[in-house]
């Protein structure tokens, strides 16, 4: 059976293996953890550290601005669209 491993515990067991006092081995056999596991969590984890330093407001800001350009798109689809709508109406004679 798998023991599963809570966020909190994935992190402290990471950040000693960070900190670089013990070997991977030697974290591994006292946690009962695999060396592959660990390896994964270690790179999982320094993947993850950019985004714990990214503006927040800056992302809120690039998505408003996401929304807005295709708000802007999709007024301009409508504008097309009834241009040729009206335009077919007047050519089949239908009003």
């Amino acid at each position: 059976m798998r023991k599963t491993y809570s966020p909190t515990e994935k992190a402290r067991i990471v950040l000693e293996l960070l900190r670089g006092e013990s070997t991977l081995n030697e974290i591994a056999a006292k946690n009962n953890i695999h060396t592959s596991v660990l390896n994964r969590w270690k790179t999982e984890a320094i993947d993850g550290l950019p985004q714990l330093f990214e503006n927040k407001t800056a992302k809120e800001r690039k998505k408003a601005k996401e929304e807005s350009d295709e708000i802007d798109n999709l007024y301009k689809q409508i504008g097309v669209l009834t241009t040729q709508l009206d335009w077919l109406k007047k050519k089949s004679g239908y009003q």
